[in-house]
């Protein structure tokens, strides 16, 4: 049998799919114009260019940019239960935790706060490399330059692609 949390990763690919579908049906379109606009500054003139907006792109777009993000997230939900002992699977709190600001300190020890113990309960049941790896993908962690390099040419990426 297929892991869900694999399922839920093939589902968000498939939707990638489709948003690449309604991003290049727009951008075909060419739903723009070109402005220009003359402004003089100390005896000069000068031409600026405003850009203009003529369509919007299909209101589906949102819709599955929504579905690709539901599904990551969900992925990792399921990823992290598939972690966790037995015994806490069908807990309320078994879910990838996301925190928006560090909850532990410089040595991995959680903050004396209410984050801090949120983060001291969601990680306490797994083994310490999943925990490390769960601190890594958190989203108040900004990778170092030399770490996004390594990481392009271990996987074969260039480093502008990842925008």
């Amino acid at each position: 049998m297929t892991d869900s949390w694999w399922l839920k990763l093939d589902r968000a690919e498939h939707h990638l799919k489709e948003v690449d579908f309604y991003v290049a049906q727009y951008s075909d379109s060419h739903p723009y114009e070109a402005i220009p606009t003359h402004r003089r500054t100390k005896g000069k003139q000068h031409i600026e260019w405003l850009l203009r907006f003529t369509d919007q792109p299909d209101e589906r777009l949102g819709v599955v940019v929504g579905d690709v993000v539901h599904n990551l997230r969900s992925a990792l939900a399921h990823l992290f239960v598939a972690v966790l002992p037995k015994k806490f699977r069908s807990k309320p709190w078994a879910a990838f935790p996301f925190f928006g600001a560090r909850p532990f300190d410089d040595n991995g020890h959680p903050l004396h706060n209410e984050e801090g113990e949120r983060w001291a309960k969601l990680v306490k049941h797994i083994p310490a490399v999943v925990k490390t790896q769960i601190e890594m993908l958190q989203p108040f962690q900004v990778p170092s330059d030399e770490a996004v390099i390594r990481f392009c040419e271990e996987n074969g990426i260039k480093p502008r692609d990842l925008h």
